[in-house]
């Protein structure tokens, strides 16, 4: 004799209660997944961002330390912000390239040791289009007169 006909409770399967309350949990556990994305996609794109940023501050730090001494004067303070040209903010959209996040770069040169050290700062600024708040990066260094040996 067949197993379910001997009981009849083993042949009743799912109750209708069963079924929705794993329904529930099932979406419920989809809904934090889609959730989880939506936060790495911020992420990710934050940390574009930045990378971005340090790779143009430091192509302007790599400048200045290719610069001759005497063509380092001091600024006194940070120079007026200037756009930078990068192409890699550029993405394509619907209607053609458009410029994702504009970035404004400064720099300040200051005497440390007169004749012998300047301080060399690099700030990249950008606003972030997700939550509108302004970004900063700063990369630094120092520059000596005579090489270092």
């Amino acid at each position: 004799m067949p197993r379910s006909t001997r009981n009849p409770r083993l042949a009743r399967g799912f109750t209708l209660i069963e079924v929705m309350i794993s329904a529930t949990i099932l979406a419920v556990g989809l809904l934090a997944l889609a959730a989880m994305q939506v936060s790495a996609m911020r992420g990710g794109k934050q940390g574009r961002h930045t990378t971005e940023a340090a790779a143009a501050a430091r192509s302007q730090l790599e400048q200045f330390n290719r610069m001759q001494w005497s063509a380092l004067n001091a600024t006194g303070g940070w120079v007026a912000p200037t756009p930078v040209s990068n192409p890699g903010n550029t993405v394509q959209t619907t209607g053609g390239p458009a410029i994702e996040e504009p970035y404004n770069i400064q720099w300040r040169i200051t005497d440390l040791i007169v004749n012998q050290t300047k301080s060399i700062d690099v700030q990249v600024t950008w606003t972030d289009n997700t939550n509108r708040q302004q970004k900063t990066l700063v990369l630094s260094t120092i520059k000596f007169a005579t090489p270092v040996e």
